[in-house]
C-alpha cells in the first residue's frame, strides 16, 4: 500500500473520529450542577484529551520528519541541511517568545478549586500555546497569499 493512500486513509479516520466528538461534545448532555447557574457539556474532558492527543501526535510526527530529513541531507550536502533546520530554529523560537511575553497573573474564576489558575507555569504555558497559534496562523494566511500573488504575477 502506497503511503498516500495510507495517509488518505489516516485523514478520513481523523475526520470521522473529529466530528463524532465534536458532534458528542455541542450534541450531548449538558452537566447543570457542576457550577450554580452554569451549564459544562458532558464529553468536555473527551474533547480536550482528543484535542492533545492530535497535538502530540501532530508535535511527534513533525520533529520526526524534520530530523529525518535533517539527517537524510547532511549526509549528502550538511549546507542545505542546516537550511532546512531553520524552520525548527524559527519554530523553537516562536515558543520561547511566546514563553516569555505569558503574563503570571491569577485568573479569577468562579468555582474553580484547582491551581492552574494561579500557577505560574500554567499561565504561561496556557499564554505561549494562543500567542504561538496567532502567530502560526498569520504567517500560514501570509504563505498562502504570498503563493497566490506570486502564482498570480509570476507565469
Amino acid at each position: 500500500m502506497s503511503s498516500s493512500k495510507i495517509s488518505g486513509i489516516v485523514l478520513y479516520a481523523i475526520v470521522i473520529l473529529s466530528i463524532v466528538i465534536f458532534g458528542m461534545f455541542y450534541f450531548g448532555a449538558v452537566e447543570t450542577d457542576t457550577v450554580p447557574g452554569t451549564e459544562a457539556p458532558v464529553y468536555t474532558d473527551l474533547l480536550i484529551f482528543f484535542m492533545y492527543g492530535l497535538f502530540g501526535i501532530t508535535l511527534i510526527t513533525t520533529v520526526g520528519a524534520a530530523l529525518s530529513v535533517f539527517v537524510k541531507q547532511f549526509m549528502s550536502n550538511p549546507k542545505e541541511a542546516i537550511k532546512s533546520m531553520s524552520s525548527i530554529i524559527i519554530f523553537v523560537l516562536i515558543f520561547l517568545v511566546s514563553w516569555s511575553l505569558g503574563d503570571v497573573t491569577p485568573v479569577k474564576l468562579i468555582g474553580f478549586q484547582g491551581t492552574e489558575n494561579t500557577d505560574p507555569f500554567w499561565l504561561r504555558w496556557i499564554d505561549m500555546i494562543l500567542f504561538s497559534s496567532y502567530t502560526l496562523a498569520v504567517i500560514a494566511i501570509v504563505c498562502i497569499a504570498s503563493g497566490a500573488l506570486k502564482k498570480y504575477f509570476v507565469k
